[in-house]
């Protein structure tokens, strides 16, 4: 009987709990339909679907979606390069010492790096005439005299040459003596002035009885003069009478050509006097030569827009510069100057990079599906059309790629 009752219960509970299930499947059936048949919005990734099944809405593991987006802004660079192979000569430096290259007709252009090579350089002598005229004399019997001349760098005194006259009733030779000196600056006279012996030239050089304004050769000197050995470029040639001025009496010749002198000529009075300027200019002549008519850059201080020409070889040399050079027109300009005279050489090459680094760049990106290819573009507003067509050896543009162009900061969540 009992076993009958509990068995009976056993029934009624099971057809309790599925009648429960039943209602439970049909409410949660209910409630995911009329739920999940609504909009939804994702607001973390601000995603919205509408009518969408759940199962639709998420996507699987094997799908991903696309990505798109701006980068930064990113610097570009145009380069043109020049390589100029024209010879250019120049017979005469002091004649014509200029040459151009074409500049890019763009703003915002620079050079960023020249070469120039230059050869086949020729340093001639050099004959200066400082007077040649001799309508006036004075005596050198009492007093010394020095007269100046300029070199434009180190080089050699070669000869030179003086006219005299010897007048005294007595008949004899005169002899003189002649020395190469030093100059200083004279803050009185406001010129440079006699400073310090160098070299003799001659201690015992006989002028004849008699002579008149004859012109006397100082030759076979060889002496070189070094630029560091006085001050602005200036040295003297001082005179003085050995004879007796009882027994000879020799004298130089000048012109007084005005103010504008071609050398200074000082009187030397002794004691506190010391020297004293005359105006005019001695009749005289120099020789002088470089160190090598075949020199080195360095040796006659050749300069390409007032910095130095590296040297090479004997008569070769090249120009390099790193600086920044711009130019208002489209043509960049070129100057050589030498520390010497009439100076003759060739410009054979011209290499010259152009730089514009004002540009900037927009940039997008779109990441497809798996997300394994990222592409990129690059817009540039109003375009590339910087490019000068008289310069086409190599032009190029230049970009640096940012760091979130690299796969490894790349992410996607």
């Amino acid at each position: 009987m009992k076993k009958s009752n509990f068995n009976k219960t056993k029934r009624i509970v099971i057809l309790l709990l599925l009648s429960l299930g039943m209602v439970t499947s049909t409410l949660v059936k209910n409630f995911l339909v009329s739920g999940f048949n609504k909009n939804i919005y994702i607001n973390d990734n601000d995603f919205f679907r509408e009518d969408g099944d759940l199962n639709e809405l998420l996507p699987k593991s094997a799908e991903s979606l696309d990505f798109d987006g701006n980068g930064e802004q990113m610097n570009v660079t145009l380069h043109q390069s020049l390589i100029d192979t024209a010879i250019k000569q120049f017979t005469d430096l002091d004649i014509l010492n200029q040459f151009t290259e074409p500049f890019p007709d763009f703003n915002g252009y620079s050079t960023s790096f020249i070469n120039i090579t230059i050869e086949n350089i020729y340093a001639p002598n050099k004959y200066i005439e400082v007077e040649t005229g001799t309508t006036f004399s004075d005596t050198i019997d009492t007093y010394d005299w020095a007269f100046s001349f300029k070199v434009l760098g180190d080089c050699i005194l070669d000869n030179f040459s003086i006219a005299f006259t010897e007048n005294h009733p007595f008949s004899r030779n005169a002899s003189i003596a002649v020395y190469l000196y030093s100059a200083i600056w004279d803050s009185t006279e406001q010129e440079m002035k006699p400073s310090s012996w160098i070299a003799d030239i001659d201690t015992d050089y006989q002028i004849d009885d008699g002579s008149s304004a004859i012109w006397y050769n100082f030759t076979n000197i060889n002496e070189q003069l070094e630029i560091t050995d006085t001050n602005n470029k200036t040295y003297f040639i001082r005179i003085s009478q050995n004879t007796p001025s009882d027994q000879a009496s020799v004298r130089f010749h000048y012109e007084n050509d005005g103010p504008e002198v071609n050398s200074l000529a000082w009187k030397y009075w002794g004691g506190a006097t010391g020297w004293a300027l005359n105006p005019f200019d001695p009749s005289m002549k120099i020789n002088l030569r470089p160190l090598s008519n075949t020199p080195l850059p360095s040796q006659i201080g050749l300069k390409i827009n007032s910095s130095i020409v590296n040297d090479i070889s004997s008569q070769k040399g090249y120009w390099e510069n790193n600086s920044v050079i711009t130019s208002n027109t489209d043509q960049i300009k070129f100057q050589i100057t030498a520390d010497w005279w009439n100076v003759a050489l060739d410009i054979t090459e011209a290499q010259i990079n152009y730089t514009k680094s004002d540009l900037k760049a927009d940039s997008v990106f779109d990441i497809i599906k798996s997300g394994d290819n990222v592409k990129w573009n690059i817009s540039v507003s109003g375009g590339l059309n910087y490019f000068d067509s008289r310069i086409t050896d190599f032009n190029t543009i230049n970009f640096t790629i940012p760091e979130t162009w690299q796969d490894t900061t790349i992410k996607v969540f």
